[in-house]
C-alpha cells in the first residue's frame, strides 16, 4: 500500500492496493486532565480498513474499486490546546455549538415520548445518551452526523430525520447515543461498538471518513441515511453506496430508492422519511386558515436553484403580495450583493435556520409553498415539509415523484396550477379548513416514527421487541 499524505489538517489519501499488510497501531490521546478508562483510540484509523470491501452476495460480482481520493477530517493533536473538546478541522466552533444543541434537543424529545419514564437521557456537552432505566437494552445504536463550519446549519436541517430515528428506536427499548462531528466523543463511541451494535450515519458530510469495512468486519451493522436527492443525469451512480460498503441505506424519497434498487449491488433499502415529532396524542392548534398569505421558506440564491428562482418569480408576478419569501420578513431583510438574476427584494437572507425563526413564521403564516430546488433531481418531498405538517400547516407544492405523492396523499396539495389551487383554497375557507383537518389527522397517524419503522420492517428484521 502506498500512501501520499499531505501535511494539512485534512489528509487526502490516494490508495494503491498491494498485497502487503499494514499493521494498525493504537493511538492513545493525551488525557488533558480527563480520565477515559479502558478506551483505545485508533487515530487516524488504519488506512486499509477504510477501503475494505466485503464480498457481495453469492452470484454477484463485486463492483470495481474507484480510484477517487478519500478525505479524513481530523485534528492533528486531539485533546490539546485548540483541539481540546475538538470537533474536527472542518467543523470547529460551529460543530461544537451544533453538537451541544442536538444533545439538548434529543433529551427534550425523549421526554415527550409515550413511555418517557422508562428512559434516562444524559445531555452531555457534545452528545446525548438515551438508555433504559430498568430494563436491559435490546440493542445499542450510535446515531451520528457531520456539520459544516461555514454555517452550522446541518444539525437543524437534519433534526426531523434524527428525531424520527431516535423516537423509532427508543420505542423498542434500544439504547441510543446521538451526536455530531468528528469529536473525541465520536471516536470513543465508534471504538466501543461491538458485534450486534449499529452505526447510523446521517447525511453526506463525513460519509467517506467512516470505517465502513472495519465496522462490518467487527459485526457492526453499518447504516447510511441518505439525505440528498440523486442527480438524474448520473446514470452510473444510482446508489450513494453499494452493498459491499454499507449493510443498509435509508432514504426519505422513493425516487432515490427506486433508482438505487435497479442496481445489482444495491444494499438493503428502507423508506424512513422524517416523521411526526409532535407530542403524542396532542394535535397542532385548531386547523383553521387565519392567514391567507402564502410563504416560501427555501433558498433562492443557491447556484442550483435556477429553475426555482424562475418559478418563484413567475408566481410572484401573478400573486403579488399574497406570496412572500422569508427574506421579506422583518429582521431577515438584508441586501445580498451581486444578485443580477433577481430584483433586490429577492436577494436577501433567505432562510430560517433555527427554532426561534421557524416558530415566529409559524405564528404568522398558515399556507406554505414548496418548490423543488434542483431541476436535475427527481423532485422529492423534503424535510421541511414534515416540520410544517407537524405544525398543522397547509402546503401547496409543485408535483413530486409519483410514489412520494402517494405517501403524502391528503396531506400536501400537489398542484399543476399553483395559482388556481391557491385561490380555490383562500376563496373558500371551508375547503381549506377541511383539507387542514384531514391533513392534521392523517400525518400523525401515517408518519408516526413507530409506524414508519414498522412499515420498513426494522423491528422485525432486527429482532427488536416493541414496548407495549
Amino acid at each position: 500500500m502506498h500512501i501520499h499524505m499531505h501535511t494539512s489538517h485534512v489528509h487526502v489519501l490516494h490508495m494503491h492496493m498491494h498485497t502487503s499488510h499494514v499493521a494498525a497501531r493504537p493511538w492513545n490521546p493525551p488525557r488533558d486532565g480527563r480520565d477515559i478508562p479502558g478506551t483505545v483510540f485508533h487515530f487516524p484509523p488504519p488506512p486499509l480498513e477504510k477501503f475494505r470491501i466485503l464480498a457481495p452476495p453469492r452470484g454477484r460480482a463485486a463492483p470495481p474499486l474507484r480510484g477517487r481520493p478519500m478525505v479524513r477530517e481530523h485534528c492533528p493533536t486531539p485533546g490539546i490546546g485548540a483541539c481540546a473538546e475538538w470537533c474536527g478541522t472542518h467543523c470547529g466552533p460551529a460543530c461544537c455549538r451544533s453538537a451541544s444543541w442536538i444533545a439538548r434537543k434529543a433529551c427534550s424529545t425523549s421526554w415527550q415520548l409515550p413511555h418517557a419514564g422508562r428512559f434516562i437521557c444524559d445531555p452531555m456537552k457534545g452528545m446525548a445518551h438515551l438508555r433504559p432505566v430498568k430494563d436491559i437494552a435490546n440493542h445499542r445504536v450510535m446515531v451520528w452526523q457531520g456539520e459544516r463550519n461555514a454555517d452550522g446549519r446541518l444539525a437543524h436541517m437534519y433534526w426531523p430525520v434524527v428525531g424520527t430515528i431516535i423516537t423509532g428506536l427508543v420505542h423498542a427499548n434500544v439504547a441510543v447515543v446521538v451526536g455530531l462531528g468528528f469529536s473525541l466523543d465520536y471516536h470513543r463511541e465508534l471504538a466501543s461498538l461491538r458485534r450486534g451494535d449499529t452505526l447510523i450515519w446521517v447525511g453526506a458530510v463525513g460519509i467517506r471518513s467512516q470505517p465502513w469495512g472495519s465496522l462490518r468486519a467487527r459485526g457492526v451493522r453499518a447504516v447510511l441515511y441518505q439525505t440528498e436527492p440523486r442527480d438524474l443525469r448520473r446514470q452510473s451512480e444510482r446508489c450513494q453506496f453499494l452493498n459491499g460498503t454499507v449493510s443498509e441505506m435509508w432514504d426519505f424519497s422513493w425516487s432515490n430508492i427506486d433508482r438505487c434498487a435497479s442496481s445489482l449491488w444495491a444494499p438493503r433499502l428502507r423508506y424512513i422519511p422524517p416523521g411526526y415529532l409532535g407530542r403524542p396524542g396532542v394535535r397542532a392548534s385548531s386547523p383553521t386558515l387565519n392567514s391567507k398569505t402564502m410563504l416560501f421558506i427555501g433558498t433562492l440564491t443557491d447556484v442550483n436553484a435556477k429553475e426555482r428562482r424562475r418559478t418563484y418569480r413567475s408566481l410572484k408576478q401573478r400573486l403579488g403580495g399574497r406570496l412572500q419569501h422569508t427574506s421579506e420578513q422583518g429582521e431577515h431583510q438584508r441586501i445580498c450583493p451581486g444578485c443580477e438574476l433577481m430584483s433586490p427584494v429577492l436577494c436577501l437572507a433567505d432562510n430560517a435556520w433555527n427554532n426561534t425563526a421557524i416558530a415566529a413564521l409559524m405564528q404568522r403564516f398558515d399556507i406554505f409553498l414548496n418548490l423543488h430546488k434542483d431541476v436535475y433531481a427527481a423532485r422529492p418531498v423534503t424535510f421541511r415539509n414534515a416540520v410544517l405538517l407537524t405544525e398543522g400547516k397547509l402546503i401547496v407544492s409543485e408535483r413530486a415523484y409519483a410514489k412520494d405523492e402517494t405517501e403524502y396523499e391528503g396531506m400536501i396539495l400537489f398542484s399543476d396550477d399553483i395559482v388556481s389551487d391557491y385561490h380555490r383554497l383562500v376563496d373558500d375557507v371551508d375547503v381549506a379548513t377541511q383539507f387542514l383537518r384531514r391533513s392534521s389527522e392523517k400525518f400523525p397517524a401515517r408518519f408516526a416514527p413507530v409506524e414508519l419503522f414498522r412499515r420498513a420492517g426494522i423491528y422485525s428484521d432486527w429482532g427488536l421487541i416493541e414496548h407495549t
